[in-house]
Parts: structure tokens; sequence; C-alpha cells
């Protein structure tokens, strides 16, 4: 405790008050040495307590984007293709190439078909199974632990996700993700990224579960189509709270998921619409970026998982 002494009376001529401290009571021994323990221990706490918070701001920091490449089916350009090695660490990269999704996967073993993958990228690899026992093995799996990224087929998103869902290839491909893999897809490939998902459906969706890689957002795809903009405008309205991708042929969506934004970028010929609760919020096009949290979008903490996981 300070006071102000009378020999300063705080006139208008004196610049600073003179201070002095005031006399103290004597502290007993015991009393002191108390005192001194427990001023230690709030230092020890507040100590501690900064050492989490940069730990936490660290780790955050150091958390690596999820990353997604979404076509919406037909011919994608070169240019999609370009952007999808180039992201999968080109000659550096490893693909695994998932073709479950067609009718004719389990025949279809010419990596050559998928766009040359063997000769842009340091390895390609297809990896497809023909019952979901044999995706819930260990070693069905193991290819994912170093591969950079992830391409899944057209065809089927139902019977894609019918045969994978909540298997341990499933489970893998979200960690694979939540480490910084890479997932594409076009087509039935696309919209199984959906948590929520279209699974058929011509002027009205019949929705079913997902992969849920992107959990907070609906994909549709083939916006050229008849009857797509209308089905995806009626899943808006019956779920408010969800963004919805409608992604025309020969486009695609980019997605970089960090911890604090998620960047939206389109790569192709057509647009993508984005719309929430009925209403049409963006059309991108070729070139386009945005940040979803421009669109008033609560970015999800990177935690989020798949169920049953």
């Amino acid at each position: 405790m300070v006071e102000i002494t009378k020999s300063n009376t705080l006139s208008l001529e004196a610049s600073e008050p003179i201070i002095t401290s005031a006399p103290q009571p004597k502290l007993s021994e015991k009393f002191r040495h108390m005192y001194c323990k427990i001023a230690a221990g709030v230092l020890l706490a507040i100590s501690a307590n900064v050492a989490r918070s940069e730990d936490l701001l660290e780790a955050v920091s150091e958390t690596p984007p999820r990353r997604f490449l979404i076509g919406g089916g037909g011919h994608l350009p070169e240019a999609v293709h370009r952007k999808f090695v180039k992201m999968a660490g080109g000659k550096q990269g490893k693909v695994l190439v998932c073709p479950s999704a067609s009718k004719d996967a389990k025949h279809d073993k010419n990596i050559d078909s998928y766009w040359k993958w063997q000769h842009e990228v340091g390895k390609a690899k297809i990896i497809h199974a023909d019952e979901a026992e044999e995706a819930d093995k260990d070693e069905f799996v193991e290819d994912l632990n170093d591969a950079t990224a992830v391409w899944l087929n057209g065809g089927d998103q139902g019977d894609l996700v019918d045969l994978y869902r909540n298997t341990k290839f499933h489970k893998a491909l979200q960690k694979f993700s939540e480490r910084g893999g890479l997932i594409g897809g076009s087509s039935a490939g696309a919209s199984a990224m959906s948590k929520l998902m279209i699974r058929k459906g011509l002027f009205e969706a019949e929705l079913d579960e997902g992969f849920g890689f992107v959990p907070w957002a609906v994909i549709d795809q083939h916006h050229l189509r008849e009857g797509r903009a209308e089905r995806l405008l009626g899943v808006s309205k019956k779920h408010p709270q969800q963004l919805c991708f409608g992604i025309k042929d020969r486009t695609a969506l980019i997605l970089n998921w960090t911890a604090h934004k998620v960047i939206a970028t389109v790569i192709g010929d057509e647009d993508v619409r984005i719309l929430r609760d009925q209403q049409e919020l963006k059309v991108l096009k070729d070139g386009d970026t945005i940040d979803l949290a421009d669109l008033q979008m609560v970015i999800p903490p990177l935690s989020t998982r798949v169920p049953n996981q």
C-alpha cells in the first residue's frame, strides 16, 4: 500500500506527487513462508496454462488442411487432370484409383484408362474390393499409408457407399484426409463425399448417408441435367443448415479446409452453384475463388469425424 504524504499538497505547481511507502505490519515467519508457497504455486499454474495455450496454438497451426478436388462428371478438362496431379505431388505422388462405383469395376484393371497417371505421378495403383469384408481387412488399407492422393471414380454413389461405408477402408480414408491427403472424385465419387448424400432421384432427392468427408455440405453433380437444380433446391429446403454445391459437368470444385477458413476454387468449362436455405448464395466460374466464411458459413472444427469411428 502506498500513500501521498502531507509534504506534497498536489498544488498546481507540483508536477508529480511525492510517493512514499506507508508502514507495513510485520508478518510472522510462519505466515511469510505460507505466503511464499501460495505465490509460487500461482506462478507455476500460470506458467503451465501459458505453456498449454502455446502448445494448443502450435497444434492448431500445424494441423494440415483437408483437401478435395470434386468433379461434376462428364469429360473433365485436361486442366482439371493437371491440377489433380499437381496437388497429388506430381512425380513424387502416389495415387490410388478406386473404380468401385462402376458396375465394371472388377473387370477394369487398366490404369491407362485413368488419364495415364502412371506416367504423370511417381506411382499409381487400382484399389477395389469385391465385398465389404475385403475392405474391412488391414492389408486392404496398407497402401493408404504412403499414398498422397485417392481418386473415387464415377458410377453409382449408392453402390460405392454400400460397399465401403463404416469399413476399415472408409475410416482409413477419413484419417488419410485428416493428415492432408488429397481426395478427388467425379460424378458418383463426388456425391459420396457428403455426409448427407443424394443417392438418386430425378426432381426429388432420395437421401442417404455418404462417407462424410465434407460433413457440412451436400454435393450434387451433373448439374446440366434436367431436374438436378430442382432436387438440390429441395434438399436445401429440408436441410437449411447445409451448404449445397451443384457442380456442372466438365467442372471441378477444389476445397482447401483449414482451421480458420474454407477456400473454394472452381476450375473447368461450366460453373458451380452454392445454395443454402433455398437461397442461391454464389455462382462460381473457372478461376473464381472464395472463402466460404464470406457466406456467413460457420467453419466447423477440423476434428469433425465420420460416425462410428
